[in-house]
């Protein structure tokens, strides 16, 4: 999703854990089962979050930056691949 982004333009990814709301920065998948959340809660707190791949719901949307000469990249990091 944010290959297609316009340079002015950033990807705001949230988790929503009762009534917090997390804003996600970085995705890190240890395995293709477990995902790992890394962000920012609304006071700014480092917040991690850890959840099966099967149960994550996100909310993605493309939003204006606030600053446009630097605009947010999320960082999403996979499994790497087992030599056969």
């Amino acid at each position: 999703m944010q290959k297609a982004l316009k340079p002015e333009e950033e990807l705001v990814i949230q988790f929503n854990a009762g009534t917090e709301t997390i804003r996600i920065l970085d995705i890190y998948a240890p395995s293709w089962r477990v995902i790992v959340l890394a962000g920012m809660d609304s006071e700014k707190n480092i917040t991690r979050i850890i959840s099966h791949a099967d149960n994550l719901q996100l909310v993605c949307k493309v939003m204006k930056s606030r600053t446009p000469e630097k605009p947010v990249r999320v960082s999403i990091t996979t499994p790497k691949s087992k030599p056969e």
